[in-house]
């Protein structure tokens, strides 16, 4: 008579494993939903040179060689909501696969969520210009001497500087925070990277570490 498969046995741990693949599957097809749905005036503007972005940004916090610009600052945090979420589905479905690799498919392919991963956190990495600009420092609420990345020839909407100077670090910190606390697989000192721009935020807003 065949024994009833236990957790203790591995055809039994590759069936939950199976299961928990197609249940993470169902998550990523709804966050993927989301963003297909969205407005076009919602998708980030990616934009990168000198024309855009001065090189006082680039000194103080440019992670790679473009950076993302929003709507507003609500519309970046959520985005950022999003990518986080992208990067826990796929770190999980990463940690299954890597359990049973015989599970990997064209549609789970272990690098495939890698590559995921790395290319979510790239992108929390490029709004951080366009929430603090080229800020070290506190300054005025709405002070225009602060600079922003911006489209080439449109310059920055008058209602950013308020924005941004008021409330635009703090609406960064919980995605970078997120991220630096992951185990996930990240390019090598990106993890650095982003702790020494929670430290920036902090500066600009005398933010004190308890």
């Amino acid at each position: 008579m065949r024994a009833t498969p236990t957790r203790d046995n591995p055809d039994s741990r590759q069936s939950e494993i199976r299961k928990l693949l197609c249940e993470s599957s169902e998550i990523e097809k709804r966050l993927a939903d989301w963003d297909t749905n969205l407005p076009a005036s919602w998708r980030p503007v990616k934009v990168s040179g000198e024309n855009c972005i001065s090189a006082s940004i680039q000194r103080a916090g440019l992670y790679q060689s473009h950076c993302h610009i929003y709507p507003s600052l609500p519309v970046s945090k959520t985005w950022n909501k999003y990518r986080l979420a992208q990067i826990s589905i796929q770190f999980g479905m990463l940690n299954l696969l890597s359990r049973f690799p015989s599970l990997s498919t064209a549609a789970n392919d272990i690098s495939t969520r890698r590559h995921r991963i790395q290319q979510e956190a790239d992108d929390i990495c490029a709004c951080i210009p366009y929430h603090i600009g080229d800020r070290h420092a506190p300054s005025a609420v709405g002070d225009k001497r602060v600079k922003y990345p911006h489209p080439k020839g449109v310059p920055t909407p008058l209602p950013h500087y308020l924005h941004a100077t008021a409330i635009g670090g703090y609406q960064l910190l919980d995605a970078l925070t997120a991220l630096v606390s992951m185990t996930v697989p990240l390019r090598e000192g990106q993890r650095e990277w982003v702790g020494g721009q929670i430290m920036r935020v902090f500066k600009i807003y005398n933010i004190v570490r308890s």
